[in-house]
Order: C-alpha cells, then sequence, then structure tokens
C-alpha cells in the first residue's frame, strides 16, 4: 500500500506534483475521487520489486505499460511477475483486478549497463524544462532528462542498479510530460509505448502532440530522444463543478418558502449538498453545514449563505466516526430538518465483479451512518431526516452494483425508522445523474442541472409525511 509520504517523495524524484497525487483534499474533487498513485510510481515499484533477486542490468529494447484502473492511497496492492528470456510481465492488481499491465521486451543481459551510464545523472534542481510559449497545453517541448540520483537510490536501489541512468530519466519524464505539461493539471496517464534502440546517453527528452480527440479529451503524444522512441497516450478531464451561485437560484424560490427550518446539512460544502444548503437558505431557513475534509470549501459555501442568512454557520463532523454521546458543542442544538449529503467516492466499482470491501465501504456511510446520524439527532429532538437516493436503483447501472445495493439499505433502513418510530420522518427521494463531481467523465454523458432535481426533492420533503 501507498502513502501520501511515498507520493511525496516520488513527486520530488519525478517533478511531478500534480495535485491528483499529492494532496487528498484537493484530489477527492477531481475524476477519480482521491489521490491516487502516480502511474509511473506503480511501474518503478513493481520493476523494483522484480529486481530484487537479479544481478544483471535491465536492458529493454521496448516497454509498453497501460494503467487500466488508479490506484488509491493505503490500497492493497499485489503484483504478479511472470518472465522467460526476453521477456518480463508485470501485472499489479487491486481486488484481483488489474490495475497496471507491463510488458519489458529484453535485450540480451549487459552486465556493465545499469552502470556506466550512471555519472550522466543529474537533479532536477540543475535542469529546466523547455516548452513552447502561448499556450497552456503545448503542442510540443523537450524535457530535461535529469533526476536526484540520491532519492532514487533510497527509494528504488535495485532499480538505479539495474536501470541505466538514461532509461530511469525517460521514465520519470513521462510522469512529468502528462501530470504536468500535456495534458497537464487534469490529466489522467493511459499507455506509454517505448523502443529503445541504443544505450546512448541523452540530455532531453523532445514530446509532440501528434494527435488529439476533442470528444474524449485524448492525447497521442510523440516522445523522442537519443536511442528512445515512444508514444504515450493520456487523458484530459474537466476539474471540479462549480455550482451555481446562491444569487443564480434565489429566483427559483418563492419568498420565504423554506422559513423556519432550522436545517443541518451533512456534507453540505460541495455538490448537491453544496446546492440543498444554498436553496434553503435563499428560501428562509437557518442553515448548518459540516464537511469532513474539505475545510476551504465549507468556507467558500458558507460566504456565499450568509449573504442572506447572516447566522449561517459550518462546523467539521465525521458521520463514520460518530458516536451519540460525542457530538461537536455546535451541534448539540436540535435541528429542525436534517439532510444527509455525506458520500465517499460514488464510481469506483468493476463491470464484471462484485467487490464486498467496496460494498461495505458505501454501508458505512449510507446505513451505519445515517443510522447514527438519526440516532443522535433524535435524541436531541429532531424528527425530520432526507436520505438522497438514485435512479441507477432503477436503471441497475452495471458498475454501480455496490453502490446501488448500500443505497438501497439505506432506503430500507428509512421505511424502518418510519415505521417503528411514528413521529419520525424519514424520506429518500431518487435523484438523477447530476452534474457534481462524482459524475466527471472523459466519456460524454449526460448530467442534469442539480439545482431543478433538489428544489423539487425539497418542495415534496417539505411536505412529505413518509417515504415517496
Amino acid at each position: 500500500a501507498f502513502t501520501i509520504d511515498d507520493q511525496l517523495r516520488f513527486a520530488r524524484l519525478s517533478g511531478d506534483d500534480n495535485l491528483i497525487h499529492v494532496d487528498p483534499v484537493a484530489a477527492r474533487r477531481l475524476h477519480c475521487g482521491g489521490a491516487i498513485v502516480h502511474g509511473v510510481h506503480l511501474l518503478f515499484w513493481a520493476l523494483e520489486s522484480s529486481a530484487a533477486n537479479h544481478q544483471n542490468a535491465l536492458t529493454p529494447h521496448s516497454i509498453q505499460c497501460r494503467f487500466i484502473r488508479p490506484v488509491y492511497l493505503q490500497t492493497e496492492t499485489t503484483l504478479q511477475v511472470s518472465q522467460n528470456s526476453r521477456e518480463l510481465r508485470l501485472e499489479l492488481l487491486v481486488d484481483n483486478e488489474t490495475a497496471m499491465d507491463a510488458r519489458l521486451e529484453m535485450d540480451p543481459p549487459n552486465h556493465d549497463a545499469g552502470l556506466e551510464n550512471s555519472n550522466n545523472s543529474k537533479t532536477l534542481a540543475s535542469a529546466t524544462d523547455r516548452i513552447a510559449d502561448g499556450s497552456d497545453e503545448p503542442a510540443y517541448g523537450s524535457l530535461a532528462l535529469a533526476f536526484d540520483v540520491t532519492l532514487a537510490e533510497e527509494m528504488f536501489p535495485n532499480l538505479v542498479r539495474r536501470l541505466s541512468a538514461r532509461d530511469l530519466a525517460v521514465l520519470l519524464s513521462l510522469s512529468r510530460l502528462v501530470g504536468i505539461h500535456v495534458p497537464g493539471e487534469h490529466s489522467l496517464f493511459h499507455e506509454f509505448k517505448l523502443q529503445f534502440s541504443t544505450a546512448m546517453a541523452a540530455e532531453n527528452l523532445d514530446f509532440k502532440v501528434r494527435k488529439f480527440d476533442s470528444r474524449f479529451g485524448k492525447y497521442e503524444i510523440e516522445v523522442e530522444c537519443q536511442g528512445v522512441y515512444g508514444i504515450v497516450t493520456a487523458f484530459k478531464t474537466t476539474g471540479p463543478v462549480e455550482q451555481k451561485p446562491l444569487s443564480e437560484l434565489a429566483p427559483l424560490l418563492q419568498p420565504n418558502e423554506f422559513a423556519g427550518q432550522k436545517a443541518l446539512l451533512i456534507g453540505g460544502s460541495r455538490g448537491l449538498g453544496e446546492v440543498c444548503a444554498k436553496l434553503l437558505a435563499a428560501g428562509g431557513a437557518d442553515v448548518t453545514i459540516t464537511f469532513h475534509s474539505g475545510r476551504a470549501d465549507a468556507e467558500r459555501v458558507l460566504a456565499e449563505l450568509q449573504t442572506v442568512s447572516p447566522m449561517a454557520k459550518m462546523t467539521q463532523f465525521d458521520v463514520i466516526a460518530q458516536d451519540n454521546a460525542d457530538l461537536p458543542a455546535s451541534l448539540q442544538t436540535a435541528p429542525t430538518d436534517v439532510y444527509f449529503f455525506a458520500t465517499p467516492f460514488v464510481f469506483s466499482g468493476n463491470r464484471g465483479s462484485f467487490s464486498d470491501t467496496l460494498l461495505e465501504s458505501f454501508r458505512r456511510f449510507y446505513v451505519d451512518g445515517f443510522r447514527q446520524v438519526v440516532e443522535s439527532f433524535g435524541e436531541l429532538g429532531t424528527r425530520r431526516f432526507f436520505f438522497p437516493s438514485t435512479v441507477a436503483i432503477d436503471d441497475q447501472t452495471p458498475d454501480l452494483k455496490e453502490y446501488i445495493q448500500a443505497k438501497l439499505e439505506g432506503e430500507a433502513l428509512c421505511s424502518e425508522i418510519a415505521t417503528e418510530r411514528l413521529e419520525y420522518i424519514c424520506y429518500f427521494y431518487r435523484f438523477p445523474r447530476l452534474a457534481t463531481d462524482q459524475t466527471v467523465s472523459i466519456f460524454p454523458v449526460d448530467n442534469a442541472d442539480p439545482a431543478t432535481a433538489v428544489l423539487a426533492a425539497l418542495r415534496k420533503f417539505s411536505t412529505s409525511l413518509g417515504p415517496e
């Protein structure tokens, strides 16, 4: 399992400090829903592990590597190695699903090749990438083939011993190319293919975008230096989804439509929770929002809420670590209505398999977490609870099996509570696919406007006597 410290060290080594790899708070709003391991970091770890029991230098004739699914921090990763005289195959598995598949076609072993070029290595501090001027997404440029040898030896001693400095630098530069330059900020490294013809030293790796498919944000990039030629494939995704400002939502409401509500928005710092908080505040409700890790996002939303509701508040709250007797002091006053928008990243399943581990992670939020919220605030006197569900239940979306199961169990919990405690309103509403951070995709998708859907749900809930 990779840690954030591992990631920060690899970012120093490669020069690729893209936020999706080194900032878990920022990464939760990007296309993978959390911080993920650099693709080249995965390859280096696999090569390091496979090199531990071998002395001969690695002299690849070609390397083909595909990054099939993201590997999140603190996720157990398994390496499978198969090798013959001419090919080394490295496959990384997460939950028995392939995350990375690399194939190295080998030249005949050269006992000195890994050592004789070691003096060519430098530090990134002494080298500068040269990028075409006038564009955030340059069509061509040149990357310095340089890295911190001491750090490389600390992190990957076996690999440094077996692979030439030039080849190490080329591989590291691919991470920097995709993560920093092209596509850059919101990139997803998919694949690279490299061919090696000579063992010559090289100072720079030249790159040129040879093809761009705007439908999918797909880049094909040629890379070349002395003795090396290759193609890199990467995708550019959209960044965090910004919801409409409160000033644009206010005209949708009747004057004081939600006046009298003391509303608690659990998970109100972004996405549907943010939209819900803004609509309620614009409709006259007294609103408190909670956040788990995104304080800056919560502060941004709070500033908007206070333009119409000066008494709006925010507080930090972890729904899966809560305790009845240990609610924050700021939440000890009973709200009239609780809206439960806490959620992990949704699109983390696989079409072809069902993960009990993933199901359990969803249950911790949608079943255990929600039950505890109802019990905790029920003891304070709250009687109205809103649970957002999904039309994916009706559609049976193939890669959301675990999510669907957990949401169904959350709905069943709502019905159970309403049946056993007649004074409680525990209401669930199935939302369509809406434009949020959760639904960002490299493929064209139809994401509906959250404001319209959330307002319809709020109006039904405000007059509800039970589950829909």
